[in-house]
């Protein structure tokens, strides 16, 4: 259960316990028992069509909720890998309402991450790439998660010469800061628009390499860059 003394380190323990525990053997009985509906909708689709099925809410015996939706690629990954899902868990802690995305490593399917995005980088989000304020939900986090499913990170140094996390995707930069191996915390967001020279170069690197991922490891791609 997640409680205002814990510290972000110790929330991300909490949940990614829970998840590892609960959530996670909970979700492969489910999308176990839901393969052969999935199959039957995939296969009756256009082949090159990206599917999301509905979400699936689970509240665990420590009082903690995640969020899971299904997808599949295309017909063709689908008969290759079966669906996969975008996975994440919401929390009111310290008077406000976060996201964390739960995400396994690229290197290591089964080792999992976490995001935390607080919600001064939603506001900020929604501010500068959506240019104005949405109803902060799970139709709302689900899009977010959709576009920005890739998170490359380095801690660089800033414009004023500090240093400070830069998680690139294809909407911007989240800037933030490592709380521990398994985890980050987002602060807050700059678009394209507002980046100085070194932050454009820099994000134009990473994003050659954000495509070329998607690409290779047949990730979905919500933005079209990677098409």
């Amino acid at each position: 259960m997640i409680v205002d003394s814990m510290n972000d380190s110790e929330l991300v323990s909490e949940v990614l316990k829970d998840w590892y525990d609960n959530a996670l053997p909970y979700y492969v009985r489910k999308l176990s028992a839901m393969a052969s509906k999935y199959r039957r909708v995939v296969m009756t689709q256009d082949r090159n069509k990206s599917i999301f099925f509905k979400q699936i809410e689970y509240n665990s015996p420590r009082n903690n909720r995640f969020v899971i939706v299904p997808y599949s690629i295309n017909r063709s990954d689908f008969k290759k890998r079966g669906s996969a899902f975008i996975s994440y868990s919401t929390a009111f802690y310290r008077g406000r309402n976060i996201l964390l995305q739960i995400a396994h490593n690229v290197n290591n399917p089964l080792e999992y991450h976490i995001t935390i995005f607080c919600q001064h980088c939603i506001k900020r989000y929604c501010e500068r790439f959506l240019k104005y304020q949405k109803a902060i939900d799970d139709t709302f986090y689900i899009e977010l998660l959709k576009r920005n499913s890739v998170l490359f990170s380095s801690e660089i140094s800033t414009p004023k010469g500090e240093k400070a996390l830069y998680a690139v995707s294809d909407d911007g930069i989240f800037i933030g800061e490592k709380i521990n191996s398994q985890s980050i915390l987002i602060k807050t967001y700059i678009s394209r628009a507002e980046y100085f020279e070194n932050q454009a170069q820099y994000v134009s690197d990473v994003l050659r390499r954000i495509i070329d991922y998607k690409r290779s490891n047949f990730v979905l791609d919500c933005t079209g860059l990677a098409s």
